[in-house]
């Protein structure tokens, strides 16, 4: 990530809010990923094909 908005920034034209928003999104999506809690619906984890999860 770090070599990718200096490369993308070098060979396309891209707008600083466009760019900064794209930053803030991935800033988000990191941290949701690394809190180690679930934001989607159990549902969404266990089909029909797969055993119900354990609840924690």
């Amino acid at each position: 990530m770090a070599l990718f908005v200096p490369a993308i920034t070098l060979l396309l034209p891209v707008h600083t809010v466009i760019m900064f928003t794209f930053l803030a999104i991935m800033i988000v999506h990191n941290a949701i990923g690394h809190s180690g809690i679930e934001f989607h619906p159990l549902s969404w984890v266990d089909g029909p094909a797969e055993p119900p999860s354990a609840p924690m």
